[in-house]
């Protein structure tokens, strides 16, 4: 999915689904992409996640339902960043997304 702010492009949205319904499988492509851009782009400056314990050994049930998603973020100076997650968000599948968005600058107001 791609956005455009001011006939510019901002955003860049690029959605991943396992080829298949293993939790196992959709961690380690999880784990691919993060691998991936952690070699590009570094470490990420956030990680933040919700694992209620019955969801620690079949994650994907819990991604579908939305009570356990995992997110990776990286900023970069200039306000862009890097999302990566498995969430059900926007929905209503799980998905595992990867956004790309640059900070664009609210117009000025009219005098």
């Amino acid at each position: 999915m791609l956005k455009f702010c001011e006939a510019k492009l901002c955003k860049i949205d690029l959605i991943v689904s396992a080829a298949s319904d293993e939790s196992k499988v959709w961690l380690e492509t999880l784990r691919d992409v993060d691998a991936a851009l952690e070699k590009k782009y570094g470490t990420p400056t956030e990680h933040s996640k919700k694992l209620p314990p019955e969801c620690r050994e079949d994650i994907l049930p819990c991604v579908r339902q939305g009570t356990a998603w995992l997110k990776y973020i990286w900023q970069f100076d200039g306000g862009t960043t890097i999302t990566l997650r498995m969430s059900n968000k926007p929905g209503p599948e799980a998905a595992i997304r990867a956004t790309y968005a640059l900070e664009v600058s609210p117009p000025a107001p009219a005098l």
